[in-house]
């Protein structure tokens, strides 16, 4: 598990006016954090949406699957026809920007994303997304890097510069967790730890977190919206080959990576049946 710590004021004065990711201007360099192996760390915002109608447009073309428009970390579709979608009602303030902490690796390790602002929050806004045992203390508050992609699904374009296609996909992540916030209704968490939605909402009605307190087992659980990868160690032995790129981004195969250790909890989670 890695807990290294982020210094929200620890900066990199610049040498020149150059941003360091031109794309996007918005991030600047921060000192790098302890106890972990990148390179070069980054803090900045992204915004997804403009407005309430882009949000809109961009939950229609992630449910029908079809490529969105990224700029500047800005999502934006011109895909025409789409029937409106009924989460359209609960998508309201979304031009919400979100702080954001990303670390750069050398060699063929992926880079890692922090969201910040707003924090993942336990039972009250943390979607299933995220990856705790790799989280960092940023702000002296401990956040999970998120599962922007798995590595095994998504390549990058090797002609273009790595750091501005990542927060893209970034950019992309954050435009659905924003739609999993204003989404949220009560779940009540069964034994097996599957959700069940115990009591819905109207559009106009606010996500009320203080129904969490009645028991452990409420959380409030919103709609993710697109496709999904594989994810747990039974769905990756299915789903993933193994001289493919490991779903954990680290840049190694499948086989040399996470194979072993994914078979080994199938194994003992099925008492050996699997």
């Amino acid at each position: 598990m890695v807990v290294a710590t982020i210094n929200a004021l620890s900066t990199v004065a610049p040498e020149n006016p150059v941003p360091p990711i031109p794309q996007y201007s918005q991030f600047f360099e921060i000192i790098l954090p302890p106890s972990t192996q990148a390179i070069r760390a980054y803090r900045g915002y992204l915004r997804p949406f403009s407005d309430d109608a882009t949000a809109r447009r961009v939950l229609r073309t992630l449910v029908a699957d079809l490529p969105l428009q990224v700029f500047e970390g800005r999502l934006d579709s011109d895909a025409a026809g789409l029937a409106e979608h009924p989460l359209e009602p609960f998508l309201k303030d979304m031009a919400e920007p979100c702080t954001v902490v990303i670390l750069e690796f050398a060699g063929k390790e992926h880079p890692r994303a922090y969201l910040v602002d707003p924090l993942p929050n336990g039972r009250a806004s943390n979607n299933h997304h995220t990856w705790w045992q790799r989280k960092l203390s940023i702000d002296g508050k401990a956040t999970p890097q998120l599962c922007i992609y798995s590595a095994n699904q998504f390549s990058y374009d090797p002609s273009s510069d790595l750091l501005p296609q990542f927060l893209d996909q970034v950019s992309t992540y954050l435009a659905k967790h924003l739609i999993f916030l204003r989404t949220r209704m009560l779940h009540m968490r069964r034994d097996d730890g599957t959700l069940r939605k115990v009591n819905s909402r109207k559009p106009w009605q606010p996500v009320n977190t203080n129904q969490l307190k009645y028991s452990k087992k409420l959380y409030l659980y919103g709609t993710w919206v697109g496709p999904v990868a594989p994810h747990g160690p039974a769905a990756h032995l299915l789903a993933d080959d193994p001289d493919s790129e490991c779903h954990c981004n680290s840049g190694e195969l499948y086989r040399d990576c996470h194979m072993q250790s994914d078979q080994l909890l199938t194994k003992n989670n099925t008492g050996g049946t699997q």
